[in-house]
């Protein structure tokens, strides 16, 4: 019973401690693996975002509702559709923070 229980409270530290930064901005990867759905909703009705977001989409993004709350301060700022490409790139493939593949993630 013990390793069973040992092996699940590791995998829960595990999947909260991974941390995606972005300058001195920071997230978890949970809150950046949901990204993924607004990317590819705002895309469903914005088909000529492709790859990088554009002032005008970060601002549609920032009006989701589904938006976490840990991404309003990058609503904030003025160079928002930049840090929501890069934090895209990690959404569309959050393995590679998974094995901390990326120097942007931390907490492995």
């Amino acid at each position: 019973m013990w390793p069973k229980a040992l092996c699940v409270l590791l995998l829960i530290h595990c999947c909260t401690c991974v941390i995606v930064k972005d300058g001195e901005l920071a997230f978890s990867l949970a809150d950046v693996k949901k990204l993924k759905d607004i990317f590819d909703k705002f895309k469903e009705t914005h088909p000529r975002v492709q790859r990088d977001i554009s002032e005008m989409d970060a601002h549609g993004i920032c009006g989701s509702l589904k938006l976490p709350a840990a991404f309003l301060p990058v609503c904030a700022k003025p160079n928002a559709a930049q840090v929501f490409t890069r934090l895209g790139r990690i959404a569309q493939n959050p393995d590679i923070c998974d094995v901390c593949a990326l120097a942007a993630c931390s907490g492995c």
